[in-house]
């Protein structure tokens, strides 16, 4: 059965729901910490000198991939403009630690602010570069000679540029965000270095947004909802948080259509400075017969005086 759920998970990886390319972007569940990671408006969005780093055990059991990201952003200048990078490494391997495949990403990104209505337009533009390394050697196949699979053996490690682009629109009560994180599709060449191609009818879009209702000093609340889109398929996650105690923690729970919910622990340390995210993901389909779920964990930090605590805002963190 493992046999069968690696080869599927290639499959997955490198062909999402039939889509014919395919997105080095996480699905992540605690989102609410990783805005910039989907839309490059989000940078600098907490208004200073911000860096999370996230890590989530291998989703699917032990045949899915295990995800890593270091995310730095900050206003700079004047404040209207923001600059951040992105570091990402995804890395799936067989139950012996045998890698099968490595996406590795460094991405720069950029946003400009200003003020429209009552609150303020970002507009964000990503660039920079994916590295992906496959090995599947490792894996035992009923049919050695598979060109599919024999192919790849000496496949070398393959770079390719890809751009982004998004905005985000927010006051001190909502926000709503529209992106398309990866310009190009992934380059099906044995090139070490190609490009991908643009193609409109692949594209992910990804449209996000939240609203704050603050009921009193001890309760609060921040439902927020995700769509990713493309022609192929389109799945959405809703969530609800709750600030509990004067913001002293945060609880909450997604469901991530068809098959997935998620249980949220936020606790801010220190002021506030830092910030401590924990999520369970567990199927709610019959894909739970195969695995129980996988976790995430997020440690974001601030580059302020401990004294200076941001207002509450509807980014949720």
């Amino acid at each position: 059965m493992k046999k069968i759920l690696y080869i599927l998970l290639i499959a997955f990886i490198f062909f999402p729901e039939g889509s014919g390319q395919y997105s080095l972007i996480p699905s992540l569940s605690n989102y609410h910490l990783t805005w910039t990671t989907f839309n490059a408006g989000f940078t600098g969005y907490r208004e200073l000198a911000t860096g999370s780093i996230f890590y989530r055990d291998k989703m699917y059991g032990d045949a899915g991939p295990a995800d890593f990201q270091l995310n730095l952003h900050s206003p700079v200048f004047s404040g209207s403009e923001a600059i951040g990078v992105i570091f990402s490494n995804s890395r799936t391997t067989n139950d012996n630690k045998d890698l099968l495949t490595r996406i590795s990403s460094g991405m720069f990104t950029y946003a400009h602010r200003f003020r429209l209505g009552g609150g303020h337009l970002s507009l964000g533009l990503s660039a920079g570069m994916y590295q992906i390394k496959e090995d599947y050697r490792s894996l035992s196949l009923r049919n050695p000679l598979d060109p599919t699979f024999s192919s790849q053996e000496t496949a070398p490690t393959r770079w390719f540029p890809n751009f982004g682009a998004g905005g985000v629109y927010y006051d001190k009560r909502l926000f709503i965000g529209l992106s398309v994180p990866e310009f190009f599709s992934v380059p099906v060449t044995t090139k070490q270095f190609d490009f991908g191609k643009a193609e409109f009818s692949k594209y992910r879009f990804i449209l996000t947004g939240a609203y704050l209702f603050e009921f009193n000093e001890n309760l609060n609340m921040k439902p927020a909802f995700f769509v990713d889109y493309n022609r192929s398929n389109t799945t959405f996650k809703i969530s609800t948080n709750f600030g509990l105690l004067d913001n002293r923690f945060f609880v909450g729970g997604v469901y991530h259509h068809p098959n997935y919910a998620v249980v949220l622990l936020n606790i801010p340390v220190q002021h506030e400075k830092y910030m401590i995210g924990f999520a369970y993901t567990f199927p709610l389909s019959d894909i739970a017969l195969y695995y129980s779920g996988t976790w995430e964990v997020v440690l974001r930090l601030e580059w302020r005086s401990i004294n200076k605590i941001p207002e509450p805002n509807p980014f949720y963190f």
